[in-house]
């Protein structure tokens, strides 16, 4: 949020990567005690892994993040409790990572995505059909 608001380039990195580096020290921090608390009825694991990658993949590329949001994305769609949580979260999940399919330029893993959170009958359904239907 800093580096939002500070016009000197140079303060602007560093305030960048002062909060990078705590965001990466949150997710070296969470274990299986963070499985249980829910926020939204969701685990804390997953909302602070989401939120990483969600953060990770918005970056420019010239943060090098790219793939570890990639990873986290990954880790939340494979992990067990994934299953389990509110379909809005899922549906948000689910198309965080169609947009990620669509600039990685495959269209049948995005159609993949967006069917999953378009079949929900969470409040992102109607957006992923409207993006099924520009497809």
């Amino acid at each position: 949020m800093r580096a939002l608001t500070t016009r000197l380039p140079w303060r602007k990195m560093s305030h960048t990567e002062d909060g990078l580096a705590l965001v990466d020290k949150a997710l070296a921090q969470l274990g299986p005690v963070h499985e249980a608390p829910l926020y939204r009825g969701v685990p804390a694991v997953l909302e602070a892994r989401f939120i990483a990658a969600s953060t990770f993949l918005n970056l420019p590329v010239m943060f090098n993040r790219r793939e570890r949001g990639r990873q986290q994305l990954d880790e939340v769609l494979g992990h067990p409790l994934f299953d389990a949580a509110p379909a809005p979260f899922k549906a948000v999940v689910w198309l965080r990572a169609a947009r990620l399919a669509d600039a990685d330029q495959q269209p049948a893993r995005r159609r993949q995505w967006l069917e999953k959170a378009a079949a929900t009958n969470a409040p992102q359904a109607a957006a992923a059909r409207d993006q099924l239907k520009a497809l």
